[in-house]
């Protein structure tokens, strides 16, 4: 519900933190209260200190008008509450894994009756529903983010989601475009059906793809959305989690890499040095290696199509992007398989892909272009700056570029060279970049125009997004049609917004200043473009 409204208290009840693992608060039955908001589970209150508190839906119902007095909930001694379930398979799974503004659902229970009692049978009730929970195959959340799995089980990882049990959410990766268009390129990509019977879903076999196949993984000419030294930083600060980061890559019994078959922390730095950073384009089976308490914690698990993660020299996952978390080649499954978690809403088990690694090490992964279709040679080891275009098309682009603004006008000011715009052009859908246009000085109209939508319909376009998106292709497409002596100055501006598009030009140095007086002079005296002036 989107509205406040008034809930009456049927029986004794305590009020939950949000994280639901503490008692803030206890309302008695036969008072009224009002209300900000409601799930399937839980009710949620304006608690005096300004937090919310949340009621079980068992203990209360909505109300019509407000009372004459509503009395605060009770503090509240601070215990922890029981572990929570999730609900029962005939209602849907949670619209999120870990739900950043209510706690992990308990299950819904007929009122108990009021008095003492009331609550020891609802407690009673919770755990043999959890018991029930894991016979049934369920997944549950304990605490905040503690995942659960049973036998046969595979997680679902949205792309842009880190995940529960993340080993750090502090990595800067910009978000993913949607994919698009893949099947043609797939198809170009050499497969194999799994002889294994052990994993099938619906009696499909899981297509098993070699790491060094063309255009398996994709990503963006001269730009890369994960930065391996950044993941190598963050675990040079934290020891004990590069202890188990090191141990989940060392369970893979097909582990190699230019130092051996087996890593130690000090060689983690040198081993993140080799792999590659690529954008995944189907949805790919891994072993996902979470943190908790010390150690990794191996889920089963599918990353949607458009996740960044690390390749190997084998072109094998080894790295999550978003998350840090270490990545293994998948295990085939005893038990019936059943997918769960958050699915979108093209998941088709039987197009989910099993990457081999090569046989022999990779001197390239050959990436397909998402805004291009182009087929692009990235080193291995590189994150960009050493790509090489092969000239070949693979496919039509595995991104909509109209998708970037399709909440604002497709129409465009174009402009000759050295005049203001005199005419229309219509962005297409299938168009190669961004911007449409060949001449720089019209192209950069055609971003100034873009821009300016963007900026008229949000406050801040920079925490967007399909903003983020645009502009770096923006910035690619304008940086690749700078004639000289520009040239260099547009390829740092699009190279400073990749590296942190957060901080953009906040800690750029001295040389700010003195490019953009070129860039700017350029645009004046060669394309007639007055618009800073002023």
């Amino acid at each position: 519900m989107a509205e406040e409204f008034w809930i009456g208290i049927d029986q004794p009840t305590d009020v939950v933190d949000r994280a639901g693992e503490t008692v803030v608060g206890h309302l008695e039955a036969g008072v009224t209260h009002r209300a900000v908001g409601s799930n399937e589970y839980w009710f949620m209150i304006p608690l005096p200190d300004g937090t919310t508190g949340f009621v079980p839906r068992a203990a209360a119902r909505t109300v019509t008008g407000p009372p004459a007095a509503s009395p605060p909930p009770t503090p509240g001694p601070v215990v922890a509450a029981s572990v929570p379930s999730r609900p029962p398979p005939s209602q849907a799974p949670p619209s999120s894994v870990t739900p950043p503004s209510q706690p992990p659902p308990l299950p819904p229970t007929a009122p108990p009756p009021r008095g003492d009692g009331g609550k020891g049978r609802w407690i009673i009730a919770l755990v043999v529903l959890l018991l029930v929970a894991a016979a049934a195959g369920w997944y549950y959340l304990v605490g905040d983010d503690t995942l659960v799995l049973a036998e046969g089980e595979v997680f679902l990882e949205p792309a842009n989601d880190p995940g529960p049990e993340a080993f750090t959410t502090t990595l800067d990766v910009p978000d993913a475009p949607e994919i698009i268009n893949a099947a043609p390129v797939l198809a170009t990509v050499t497969t194999t059906t799994a002889t294994s019977p052990t994993e099938t879903t619906g009696g499909a076999a899981l297509p098993t793809v070699g790491g060094g196949e063309p255009g398996l993984y994709g990503g963006t000419q001269d730009t890369s959305r994960c930065d391996p030294n950044q993941m190598a930083n963050f675990l040079n600060d934290n020891p004990e989690k590069a202890r188990a980061w090191i141990q989940a890559i060392n369970t893979d019994p097909n582990f190699r890499w230019s130092g051996g078959d087996s890593l130690s922390v000090e060689d983690v730095p040198a081993y993140l040095g080799e792999l590659t950073p690529i954008t995944l384009v189907a949805d790919t089976r891994v072993t996902n290696n979470g943190y908790r308490d010390g150690l990794p914690t191996p889920r089963q698990a599918v990353l949607q199509a458009g996740t960044s993660v690390l390749v190997d020299t084998y072109g094998v996952p080894r790295a999550k992007c978003n998350c840090g978390n270490p990545l293994a080649p998948p295990i085939a499954q005893t038990a019936a398989v059943t997918y769960t978690g958050n699915q979108w809403e093209d998941f088709q088990p039987e197009t989910t892909v099993v990457v081999q690694p090569s046989p022999k090490p990779l001197p390239v992964i050959k990436l397909v272009d998402l805004f291009t279709g182009e087929l692009i040679d990235r080193p291995v080891g590189t994150t960009g700056v050493a790509d090489v275009a092969t000239g070949v098309t693979l496919s039509n682009p595995l991104v909509d570029p109209s998708a970037i603004i399709a909440s604002t006008s497709t129409t465009l000011a174009a402009a000759s060279t050295t005049t203001a715009p005199t005419a229309a052009t219509t962005t297409s859908t299938t168009m190669p970049s961004v911007l449409s246009s060949g001449d720089f000085c019209t192209a950069y109209l055609e971003y100034v125009e873009i821009d300016n939508q963007y900026n008229d319909q949000y406050e801040d376009p920079n925490t967007i997004p399909e903003y983020r998106t645009f502009l770096q292709a923006a910035l690619n497409d304008l940086s690749n049609l700078a004639p000289a002596p520009v040239d260099a100055d547009w390829a740092w501006y699009r190279d400073e917004y990749a590296r942190n598009p957060d901080f953009f030009l906040e800690d750029a140095g001295p040389e700010v200043e003195e490019r953009f007086a070129r860039m700017l002079k350029h645009l004046d005296t060669e394309c007639g473009l007055d618009i800073f002036d002023g």
